[in-house]
């Protein structure tokens, strides 16, 4: 390479516009930035309101992302949190695939393993809803309830062992017993006709039915006109349904024919007798009460003198006044004789307070608490409202003969008896020292003779076979027997079945056998809630959802356009 090419090297670059290796003329104008090959073109010129509106703009980007961040973290957390801590939440109307308290008592209260076998088709809904229900039984029983679904199309052996025909059939098996129930007996109509699951009632009571250690009885006093208790009668069906499914045999006693209550019974029911009672069924009633014997008198007010029936309740310290309560702050809609009553502190009606739960009286009678013997407490388990000016809210209209459709029922003062009135008391006989060492009544001693125990007690520890021992005398009075009836017309729209009358009955039943497990709130019937919209109704929601919410959408987004745009 000779001198002049390394001289051509040794050169600087050449200025703008020059071809290579030759220098630019002196005083010539620099190329455009269009023209040539030189330095790539200058950008426009970025002002101080475009560059703030990118620096908030990437502002913006980055707290959308940490919004989403978060959130996905979030999401993450709460999915590892619920595969750990299992939760599930029952929407169904009425809660029908959550346990009642009742049903937790009882598989709670197990003694002895029991075996749920469904046989439902695969795929079936209601057999979707048979195994949740069960799955909650079994988390409750600590392991005592075990059950399975089994398709009986492909273990027809296991069909066949239980007689199993069709689908929807459960079985029930604990030691020797057995309880089976068919899908009809799962299964309630809607007003519309409409078949419901309702699973739960009809499971409950078949455990009990299979699991119970002991036989309960409850006897019905017949003889004094009171409703009859055979088959087919159309009095209180759904009362002897109610007990007989929490595992109670029902039997009718005549004290006139027979000689004293027998043997074994758990519990005598004195319903709306319609004529007073002999004096050998009075001395038959205080002989098994002095013998730790249980009493429920279901009275409804009545003309008729009962020297007798009253006689008996004094001996414990309490009378049925025969009046009409009127209770015009607590009542069911306008009718004041259909009262509402307020609830005392009671094992019997804690668990119908606590589930926000309500008992209608038809037509009561108060019942009057005077000079309690020694030995006995009385307790007030219902009562009306009380008072709060010169006038009582509530009274009991004490001359029911001189009441007629058209009578007034306003209260008179010196006649009426002023509010508040017991309509419902429970009598126990206090336990002496001795008996308490040897636990006699542990089943709800604590706080029973005052009304305010849970109802919750050793009874349950014990099984159903803990039961008082029979030597504790308790009873109950309640001043209405009608709110125990079914409906004239084979509905289940009875009193019996309104709000927390069943409860209050089986409750008081419980109560008094000491079959503590069974005093709680039971599963009622589901049924398919409908809702029925006026035509001003209906143009409200159409107009709302139709224009409304679109229109307030359209609002808010202009709103946020327009305040981005003055920025």
């Amino acid at each position: 390479m000779d001198d002049g090419q390394e001289g051509r090297k040794e050169q600087g670059p050449p200025e703008d516009g020059a071809p290579d290796g030759e220098a630019a003329p002196q005083g010539a104008a620099p190329a455009s930035p269009d023209q040539g090959t030189g330095s790539p073109p200058r950008g426009p010129r970025v002002g101080p309101v475009a560059a703030a509106l990118a620096a908030r703009g990437m502002r913006w980007g980055a707290a959308t992302a940490a919004y989403v961040v978060v959130v996905v973290a979030v999401l993450i957390g709460v999915n590892l949190v619920g595969s750990r801590i299992p939760t599930t939440f029952d929407v169904t109307p009425s809660h029908a695939l959550t346990l009642s308290s009742a049903s937790k008592n009882i598989v709670k209260s197990l003694h002895a393993p029991v075996q749920i076998i469904a046989f439902e088709q695969p795929g079936d809904p209601t057999g979707q809803q048979v195994r949740v229900l069960l799955s909650q039984y079994a988390a409750d029983s600590h392991g005592l309830l075990k059950f399975e679904v089994v398709d009986p199309a492909a273990d027809q052996a296991l069909a066949a062992r239980y007689n199993v025909t069709a689908y929807g059939t459960v079985v029930i098996t604990s030691g020797n017993n057995t309880e089976t129930l068919q899908s009809s007996d799962l299964t309630t109509y809607d007003s519309s006709g409409n078949p419901v699951f309702n699973g739960e009632g009809p499971i409950t009571d078949a455990i009990i039915r299979a699991a119970q250690p002991v036989q309960l009885t409850v006897d019905f006093l017949a003889g004094d006109g009171e409703p009859s208790i055979s088959q087919g009668s159309t009095a209180i069906p759904d009362a002897l349904a109610a007990l007989q499914g929490q595992g109670y045999t029902v039997n009718s006693l005549n004290l006139l024919t027979s000689n004293g209550v027998p043997a074994g019974v758990s519990a005598v029911v004195i319903l709306s007798p319609q004529h007073d009672l002999s004096a050998g069924e009075v001395t038959a009633l205080k002989n098994y009460a002095a013998g730790g014997g249980h009493l429920l008198f279901l009275l409804d007010p009545t003309t008729t003198a009962m020297p007798n029936l009253d006689g008996l309740l004094q001996t414990w310290g309490v009378t049925p006044q025969n009046d009409l309560v009127i209770d015009n702050q607590s009542h069911y809609q306008t009718d004041p004789t259909t009262i509402v009553p307020v609830f005392g502190s009671s094992p019997i009606t804690a668990p119908i307070q606590q589930a926000n739960m309500a008992t209608l009286l038809l037509q009561a009678q108060s019942i009057a608490v005077g000079k309690v013997p020694s030995g006995y407490t009385v307790s007030p388990v219902l009562t009306t409202s009380a008072s709060s000016g010169s006038t009582p809210n509530s009274f009991g209209i004490a001359d029911l003969k001189s009441l007629g459709p058209n009578s007034s029922l306003t209260y008179q003062a010196g006649k009426d008896i002023p509010g508040p009135l017991n309509v419902a008391v429970s009598i126990v006989q206090n336990l002496t020292a001795a008996q308490a060492a040897q636990g006699v009544g542990a089943s709800a001693a604590s706080g029973a003779g005052s009304g305010t125990g849970s109802g919750t007690g050793a009874g349950a520890g014990a099984g159903a076979a803990g039961l008082l021992g029979q030597k504790q005398f308790r009873a109950v009075v309640i001043g209405d027997g009608a709110f125990i009836a079914s409906s004239s017309t084979g509905s289940a729209n009875g009193p019996i079945n309104v709000q927390g009358n069943k409860d209050l009955l089986l409750n008081a039943v419980g109560w008094l056998t000491g079959a503590s497990q069974g005093i709680a709130v039971r599963p009622h019937a589901s049924l398919n809630s409908q809702v029925f919209l006026t035509s001003g109704i209906t143009h409200v929601l159409v107009d709302t959802f139709i224009f409304g919410v679109p229109l307030l959408c359209f609002a808010l987004a202009f709103g946020t356009w327009w305040s981005r745009r003055r920025l």
